[in-house]
């Protein structure tokens, strides 16, 4: 079993619930997540004003950071054990946005505040060589257990945070 935050669009921090449920089996790729990362982006989904359509009970958040521990059938970018991030279309792998590339996650597809996020191979980038190659280094702002991520939410509302607001899965 696994635990997830569950958004009701429109509804603030008061439409977060957390509950407990089966994780997905292994598409063509499964990550297990240790941070999801607040945006602005999040604000807008959790208060009903993004742009883009957002689903009923969908699990939010679209930026979050893992690792593998299992791959399905014909996966062979990733292998258990690699860091991964997720892309916020992952539909999308190059060119001109186009509508067929809208979906995205928390939003019209589930998205990475849950302990465990069940994607295709798309929708997790491999992110080590560029981290290594341009030697980057986050600038975090706080962070909070998974348990709190309402608290998460109302710090970033609030407190106009100067780096990234970190939501820690395990």
């Amino acid at each position: 079993m696994v635990r997830s935050h569950h958004l009701t669009t429109g509804g603030g921090i008061d439409g977060l619930s957390l509950r407990t449920h089966t994780p997905r089996a292994p598409g063509a790729g499964e990550v297990a997540v240790h941070a999801a990362s607040l945006s602005f982006r999040e604000l807008l989904v959790l208060r009903g004003q993004y742009v883009l359509p957002v689903e009923p009970d969908v699990i939010p958040v679209s930026d979050g950071a893992g690792e593998v521990v299992a791959v399905g059938p014909d996966v062979r970018r990733v292998r258990p054990g690699d860091r991964v991030t997720a892309a916020l279309f992952p539909r999308w792998l190059d060119g001109p946005l186009e509508p067929s590339y809208l979906p995205q996650l928390g939003g019209s597809l589930d998205g990475m505040l849950t302990e465990l996020a069940v994607g295709s191979r798309a929708q997790f980038i491999a992110m080590n060589d560029v981290i290594t190659a341009h030697r980057l280094r986050p600038v975090l702002d706080r962070t909070f257990p998974f348990e709190q991520a309402a608290a998460a939410y109302g710090y970033y509302a609030t407190a106009g945070p100067s780096g990234k607001v970190i939501i820690k899965i395990r």
